[in-house]
């Protein structure tokens, strides 16, 4: 099963390519999905391995629930890092995949947070939400924004106080589901703040 995602997610890349857009920013497009982000030349487009590697490294405070969300994980279309993995510290990191509606066509993407809520109030120690849910602009696109606190855990006994962005986008039949991940205090990233990138998003 496992092989039949990772060829499916090469074919998905293979549809899209990243371009030099300006000297300091990358441009990556989405042919099939009509999506367009840039984003800082410096920053690395992980793999499908480094994906699988990272979700590996997490320990989760319900040990059945932590292996089936692990098995059941969407992979994402585009999974950008501040530096290039593997890396000891909290990376800074923007996550983008898309999900079908599935059993919950017809809730708004702000029932649909609320749902999901409980569930990472189960998964994360000190979960706390900041900000949200609220429908925020992105450069002109709508889209439903969380914003929570939370200590992530490593099975090497590694704990960080991190702060985790959620932004959905509806597209109809399915959403938009992007991610971002950074310190608490912000420390390991100063500029470009994840919002300036996120604001470079186009959808057609």
């Amino acid at each position: 099963m496992k092989n039949i995602i990772v060829t499916s997610l090469i074919l998905l890349i293979s549809i899209g390519y990243i371009k030099a857009q300006s000297q300091d920013q990358n441009q990556f497009k989405h042919k099939v999905l009509g999506f367009q982000i840039d984003y800082p030349k410096t920053w690395t487009v992980n793999s499908v391995d480094d994906y699988y590697a990272n979700l590996d490294k997490i320990k989760l405070q319900d040990s059945a629930f932590d292996n089936m969300i692990k098995k059941s994980a969407s992979i994402p279309f585009l999974f950008i890092s501040k530096y290039k993995e593997p890396y000891e510290d909290l990376n800074p990191s923007i996550k983008i995949n898309t999900r079908p509606y599935g059993n919950l066509k017809g809730k708004s993407l702000t029932e649909i947070l609320n749902i999901i809520i409980p569930q990472f109030e189960k998964l994360f120690a000190n979960f706390k939400v900041q900000e949200g849910p609220i429908e925020i602009k992105l450069d002109g696109i709508t889209a439903t924004y969380i914003k929570f606190y939370y200590s992530l855990k490593t099975k090497e006994g590694k704990e960080y106080l991190s702060c985790s962005e959620m932004y959905m986008i509806d597209k109809g039949n399915y959403y938009y589901m992007i991610e971002s991940a950074q310190k608490q205090d912000e420390s390991n990233l100063k500029d470009p703040k994840f919002r300036d990138i996120l604001k470079t998003i186009k959808l057609n």
